[in-house]
C-alpha cells in the first residue's frame, strides 16, 4: 500500500498492534511500497509489557537479493534495527516516532552499507537525527569504543545534542503532570455529563485526574528514590577514588524541577479534599447544624455522620503527600522546611474541619511519618531556625498524642528523635543533641520501643564532630565508651558499634593530627590508636563485616600522619598499607586499598625529611601501586599523574647526587605509560615538569639550568601546537627556571625569563625582582650592581603607584646591598648601602635585621679607611635598638677587620682592637666561636700584626684554641699556611699529615681537631677572595 495508508493504518490500530495487554510474543507481518521499492517482508515482534515500553525487533528478508531495500516503522519505543547478517543487498531503514534505536547487530554483508534514518528529524535515545555511520558502526562491531564515547572522550557527530534517559523521563513526566493540572484548572466534568471543553473535544473526568495525579506523585517518589539511590552509590564510589556518576549529576540537576512539580500535584489533591470536606460541612449545617463541638475519640473513631460522597475513586492521600514531605526533605533546597510544613498544616485543618463536622476521614488524618519528613525537611536547614522549627514541632506532636490529645497517630517515635538529634548535629549544637540522647534514655525505662539505638549514639557523635569544640573528640569517645557497655549490657544488635561510628570518632582525631590531646599524644595517635580499637573489635566478633574498616578511614589515619611528618609517621603509614594489602590478600574485599592509598603513603614519605632514603620508599611504593592498578579497567581505579608527582618532588628533595637523574627516570616512565595504557591522566602536567626543574636547580650539577631552559621550551611548545593547558608554563614554573638562572649568576637569562613571563600574561611579582636582584648580585658583573639598585627603585615607584604585587620586600633591600658588597664598580658603594638601608627603615612593618649582615659586608669589602670602626658603630646601633647580634653578623665584622690590611696604621691599629674585642664576645656567645671565626681572624693576625714573633705566636695561640674546640678545617689551614712560614706551618700542624704534593690531608689530621668543624664557609659574605 501507499506510504500515507500505511502511516493512517499503523496510527489508527497502532495500540492493537503494540499495546497488547498480554504475555507472550505475537509477530505481525507489514509490506513496503510495492510500486516503488519492490516488495521486502518485514517482521516485527512485540512485546506485551504492562509499562509499554516495548521492545521491536527489525529483521530483514531476501537476504539473497540484490536489490535496494527501504523499509519503514511506525510508532515503537524501542528498535533493534540490525541488518541481516549475510545481507548482500543495501538496506535503508526510516524510523518514525521511536524513542530508542540499536543498530549493532550482527555480522555486516558485502554489500553497500546500510542506513538509519529518521524522515521527522527528531532525536532518538542517543541523539542526533541521523543515524550511525558507516565508520563507527564498524568500529562499534570491532568494539573499539563505547556508542557513547570516543577515545579522546568527545562527542560524535551525531551525539552533539544527546538527551539523557534521566531528562527524557523527567520531560514525559512534567508533560503529563502538566497535562492533569490544566484538566483540573479548566474545571473537566465527568464524561457522563456530556459537557464539552471550548475546542469541542470531549472533558477528562475529575476521578481520573485525581487517579492520575497520584499516579504521578508516586511516580515522581520513585524519581527522587531514584536520587537517594544515586547519593549512596556516591559515597561508595568516593570511598573508591571516584566522582559522582552521570546519572547522579542528572538527578541532581533535575531534583528541583521534579519537587516543584510533585507539590503542585499535590496541591491539586489536596484542593479537592477541600471541597469534599466543605461538601460534608454544607451538608451536616443543613441537616444538624453545628457540630463544633463534638468529641473525638483518641482511640477507634465512631461512623461518621455525614460521609464523603467519594464518586472520584479512592486516593490514598495520606501517601501521596507524604511522599512530597520526602522529597522535599531529600531536595536540600533552602524552601524545602517551609514548603513541607505548608502541607502538614493544610492536612491538620482538613483534618480539624473534617472532624468538627463529624466526618472521621481517618484517611486524612497526619500520622507520625509525615511528621517525620516534615522534621527532616526543617533538619537539612543546618542552621539555628530550622533546629527551633524542628523543636517546636517536636512538642506539637508529643502535645497532639498525649492523652486526651486530637491526635494519638502523631506520636513520636524514635526515628523522630533521631531526626531532632540530626537537627541538633548539623546546626552544630553538640550539647542539645546529647541532651535528646538522655531524653530517650530516659522515655526507654517506660516504653522499650524508644530505646535509643546505634544511630542516636552516632547522631551525638556527629553532632560532636561538627562542633569544632576542643573537647569534642574527646566527648564523642566517651558516648562511644556508652554505647559500647550498652551493647555488652543488652545484648542488642541495634545497639552494635559499626564501622561508621568508628570512622566518625578517627576522623575527629585525624582532623587535628598534630594537636596535643595530652599525655604526649597527638591527634593522629589518637586515630590510630582509635583504628587499632576497632581492628579488635573486628577480630573478636569474628571479622564481623559491620566492623570491617572502611579503605577511606584509614586513608584517614595515614593522612594524619602524613601531615605530622617525620621518618617514623612515613613508616607508620606504610605500615597500614601493607596491612590492608595482607587483608585484601586474605579474602577482605572491603580492604582492598586504592590509588588514593598509595598516593597518601608516598606524601608520607614525601614530608619525613629522610633526604634520598625517603625518595627510594616513595618509588618503591608507587611500583607497588602500578603493579595492582596500571591495567584496571575500573573508573575509580584508573591511575594518575599526581602519585608521580610526589615522587618527583621528593627526589628534587632529597638533594642528593644523582638525585636529577632519578627524577628524569620517573618523569620518563611517566610519559612511556600513559602512551602504552592510553591513559591522558598520566601525561605529564606543568606540576611534573615544574618537580623535575626543581630536582635539577636543588642538585645544582653544572648545566643544569640549560636542562631547565630546554624543559621550560619543551612546555611552551607543547602547549601551543598540541592544545594542552595543563602543561602551560605557569608562576611556579617560570619562578623555578629563574632561580635555577638566578643561582648560576646568569643575569641575562635571569632578564631573558622577566620578558618571556611578560609576553606570556604571567604577572610580575616582588618576589621574580628579587630573583633578579640576587641574580645581579651573583653575576660579579661591572654594572652589575647598578641595575638590582635600579630594579628596587622601579619597585618602589610600581608600589606608589598602588601596584601592592611589587612593593618591594626585606629581602629586596638586602638583595641590592649584596649586589653592592660584590661589586666591582668605581664609586661610593658604602653610600648608596647607607641610603637604601635608611629607605629600608622607613617602613616600620618591615623586618631590617636581616639587612645588617648584607650592609656589614658592604662596609667590609669597600675601599673606606677606618672601615673596621663603621662596621663595630653598626654592631653598637644593633645592640642598642635590641636587634640580635648573631654569630654570622660578628664573623662579618672579624672580616671587616681582616681587610684592613690597605688602610692606615692608625686604622689598622684600631682594627686589632676591634678584633679582639669581638673575639672575645664570641667566645661569650651561645656556641662560640667556629672555623669561619678563627680562619678570619687568624688572616686577620696576619694584615694587622707588623712584628713577625708576634703575629707568629698570635697565630700559633688562635690555632691551638682552633684545634681545642674541634674547629679545624680546609679553611683554617689555608689561613694558617698564609700566616706562617713553611717550616713553622709544618712544625705546627705535624709532617705526618704532609702528602706528596705538599698538602694537608684533613683526614690524616687527628679526630678531636676536626670534630665540630664545617667542610664549607658559612655563608659568601664573610669570603675573602
Amino acid at each position: 500500500p501507499p506510504l500515507e495508508t500505511m502511516i493512517r493504518f499503523i496510527a489508527t490500530y497502532r495500540s492493537c498492534i503494540l499495546h497488547r495487554r498480554i504475555k507472550g510474543v505475537t509477530s505481525h507481518c507489514l509490506r513496503c511500497e510495492a510500486n516503488v521499492l519492490g516488495t521486502r517482508q518485514l517482521a516485527v515482534n512485540a512485546c506485551g509489557r504492562r509499562d509499554g515500553k516495548h521492545d521491536i525487533k527489525a529483521e530483514f528478508a531476501g537476504a539473497d537479493e540484490t536489490k535496494p531495500v527501504r523499509c519503514h516503522i511506525f510508532g515503537a519505543n524501542n528498535v533493534d534495527a540490525g541488518a541481516a547478517s549475510a545481507a548482500k543487498n543495501p538496506t535503508t531503514l526510516f524510523i518514525y516516532t521511536s524513542r530508542g534505536i540499536s543498530t549493532a547487530a550482527g555480522e555486516r554483508g558485502s554489500g553497500a552499507p546500510s542506513k538509519l534514518v529518521k524522515p521527522d528529524g527528531r532525536n532518538d535515545a542517543r541523539g542526533g537525527s541521523v543515524g550511525v555511520g558507516r565508520r563507527t558502526r564498524e568500529n562499534l562491531r570491532r568494539g573499539r569504543y563505547s556508542p557513547r564515547s570516543r577515545p579522546d572522550n568527545r562527542p560524535m557527530r551525531h551525539q552533539r545534542n544527546i538527551i539523557s534517559p534521566e531528562r527524557q523521563d523527567l520531560q514525559r513526566l512534567e508533560r503529563e503532570s502538566k497535562k492533569v493540572l490544566s484538566a483540573y484548572q479548566d474545571r473537566f466534568m465527568s464524561v457522563a455529563t456530556g459537557e464539552k471543553d471550548e475546542k469541542g473535544g470531549t472533558a477528562l473526568p475529575l476521578g481520573l485526574v485525581q487517579s492520575k495525579a497520584t499516579h504521578l506523585i508516586f511516580r515522581w517518589g520513585q524519581f527522587w528514590g531514584r536520587h537517594a539511590s544515586e547519593k549512596h552509590r556516591r559515597r561508595r564510589s568516593i570511598v573508591g577514588g571516584s566522582e559522582l556518576s552521570d546519572e547522579g549529576q542528572e538527578h541532581r540537576a533535575l531534583l528541583p524541577t521534579a519537587i516543584l512539580m510533585a507539590d503542585k500535584l499535590a496541591g491539586l489533591l489536596l484542593d479537592m479534599k477541600e471541597e469534599d470536606v466543605l461538601t460534608a460541612e454544607e451538608a451536616h449545617r443543613s441537616t444538624e447544624g453545628s457540630l463544633e463541638d463534638r468529641h473525638v475519640p483518641s482511640g477507634e473513631a465512631s461512623v461518621p455522620s455525614t460521609k464523603i460522597t467519594n464518586a472520584r475513586g479512592k486516593t490514598d492521600l495520606l501517601g501521596v503527600c507524604t511522599t512530597v514531605t520526602n522529597g522535599w526533605s531529600k531536595s536540600g533546597m533552602s524552601v524545602a522546611g517551609p514548603r513541607a510544613h505548608a502541607i502538614l498544616e493544610r492536612f491538620e485543618n482538613m483534618y480539624r474541619r473534617a472532624v468538627s463536622c463529624g466526618c472521621f476521614a481517618l484517611n486524612v488524618q497526619p500520622d507520625v511519618m509525615m511528621y517525620n519528613t516534615v522534621m527532616d525537611a526543617w533538619s537539612r536547614a543546618k542552621d539555628q531556625h530550622g533546629r527551633d522549627q524542628c523543636s517546636i514541632l517536636l512538642k506539637h506532636m508529643e502535645e497532639a498524642s498525649a492523652p486526651g490529645g486530637w491526635n494519638p497517630h502523631a506520636r513520636p517515635d524514635l526515628l523522630t528523635y533521631n531526626i531532632m538529634q540530626n537537627s541538633y548535629a548539623r546546626s552544630g549544637n553538640p550539647d542539645g543533641a546529647e541532651s535528646t540522647l538522655e531524653r530517650l534514655l530516659s522515655l526507654s525505662q517506660t516504653d522499650e520501643k524508644l530505646s535509643p539505638d546505634k544511630y542516636s549514639y552516632g547522631s551525638v557523635l556527629n553532632a560532636w564532630a561538627k562542633s569544632g569544640r576542643r573537647d569534642a573528640a574527646s566527648r564523642a569517645e566517651d558516648i562511644l565508651r556508652r554505647m559500647i557497655e550498652a551493647h555488652k549490657q543488652t545484648g542488642h544488635d541495634r545497639l552494635a558499634p559499626n564501622q561508621v561510628i568508628f570512622g566518625t570518632l578517627i576522623g575527629m582525631y585525624a582532623s587535628y593530627p598534630t594537636r596535643d590531646y595530652g599525655a604526649g599524644q597527638t591527634g593522629a595517635q589518637h586515630a590510630d590508636r582509635t583504628l587499632n580499637w576497632l581492628l579488635r573489635l573486628y577480630r573478636d566478633r569474628g571479622n564481623h563485616p559491620s566492623l570491617s574498616p572502611f579503605t577511606s578511614t584509614i586513608v584517614l589515619v595515614m593522612n594524619a600522619y602524613a601531615q605530622v611528618g617525620g621518618r617514623d609517621a612515613a613508616v607508620r603509614a606504610d605500615q597500614l598499607l601493607l596491612c590492608m594489602e595482607e587483608m585484601y590478600s586474605a579474602g577482605n574485599e572491603k580492604m582492598k586499598p586504592n590509588p588514593k592509598c598509595f598516593v597518601v603513603c608516598i606524601k608520607a614519605w614525601n614530608r619525613s625529611g629522610a633526604g634520598e632514603a625517603a625518595a627510594e620508599k616513595a618509588e618503591i611504593v608507587l611500583g607497588r601501586m602500578e603493579k595492582l592498578f596500571l591495567d584496571s579497567s575500573k573508573p575509580w581505579e584508573r591511575l594518575n599523574n599526581y602519585g608521580y608527582n610526589v615522587v618527583l618532588d621528593a627526589w628534587s628533595k632529597s638533594k642528593a647526587k644523582g638525585s636529577a637523574m632519578k627524577a628524569e627516570a620517573v618523569f620518563s616512565r611517566l610519559g612511556d605509560l600513559s602512551y602504552r595504557t592510553g591513559n591522558d591522566n598520566l601525561m605529564p602536567d606543568k606540576i611534573s615538569y615544574s618537580a623535575l626543574m626543581k630536582a635539577h636547580v636543588s642538585e645544582g650539577e653544572p648545566g643544569s639550568s640549560s636542562r631547565v631552559y630546554e624543559l621550560l621550551l619543551e612546555m611552551e611548545r607543547i602547549s601551543k601546537r598540541k592544545g594542552r593547558t595543563n602543561v602551560k608554563p605557569d608562576n611556579i614554573t617560570y619562578t623555578t627556571v629563574l632561580d635555577c638562572f638566578a643561582q648560576e649568576g646568569n643575569s641575562k637569562m635571569a632578564e631573558k625569563i622577566i620578558h618571556g613571563m611578560r609576553t606570556s600574561g604571567i604577572t610580575i611579582e616582588a618576589q621574580h625582582y628579587n630573583i633578579l636582584i640576587n641574580a645581579y648580585a651573583k653575576s660579579n658583573h661591572v654594572g652589575a650592581a647598578t641595575k638590582a639598585v635600579g630594579i628596587l627603585e622601579e619597585m618602589e615607584r610600581e608600589c606608589q603607584a598602588g601596584n601592592k604585587e611589587l612593593c618591594p620586600t626585606g629581602h629586596s633591600y638586602v638583595g641590592c646591598l649584596c649586589a653592592l658588597a660584590r661589586s666591582k664598580d668605581d664609586g661610593d658603594n658604602v653610600s648608596q648601602a647607607m641610603d637604601i638601608f635608611k629607605r629600608m627603615t622607613r617602613d616600620p612593618n618591615r623586618e631590617t635585621s636581616i639587612a645588617f649582615p648584607a650592609f656589614l659586608s658592604t662596609i667590609a669589602k669597600s675601599n673606606l679607611d677606618g672601615k673596621a670602626r663603621r662596621a663595630m658603630e653598626i654592631v653598637t646601633f644593633m645592640q642598642s635598638v635590641g636587634v640580635e647580634v648573631d654569630l654570622f653578623t660578628w664573623n662579618v665584622l672579624l672580616s671587616a677587620c681582616a681587610l684592613s690590611g690597605r688602610c692606615s696604621a692608625e686604622s689598622r691599629r684600631e682594627a686589632l682592637d676591634i678584633a679582639v674585642n669581638a673575639f672575645i664576645a664570641i667566645k661569650s656567645f651561645g656556641t662560640g666561636p667556629d672555623s669561619v671565626s678563627y680562619s678570619t681572624l687568624i688572616n686577620a693576625s696576619r694584615v694587622l700584626i707588623d712584628d713577625l714573633e708576634e703575629r707568629n705566636r698570635a697565630v700559633r695561640d688562635l690555632f691551638d684554641k682552633c684545634c681545642g674546640d674541634g674547629q679545624v678545617n680546609e679553611r683554617v689551614v689555608d689561613a694558617l699556611r698564609q700566616s706562617l712560614s713553611g717550616d713553622l706551618f709544618w712544625k705546627v700542624i705535624g709532617e705526618y699529615a704532609r702528602s706528596q704534593d705538599d698538602n694537608v690531608s684533613i683526614q690524616d689530621l687527628p679526630p678531636e681537631w676536626t670534630r665540630s668543624a664545617m667542610s664549607s664557609p658559612q655563608n659568601s659574605f664573610t669570603s675573602l677572595n
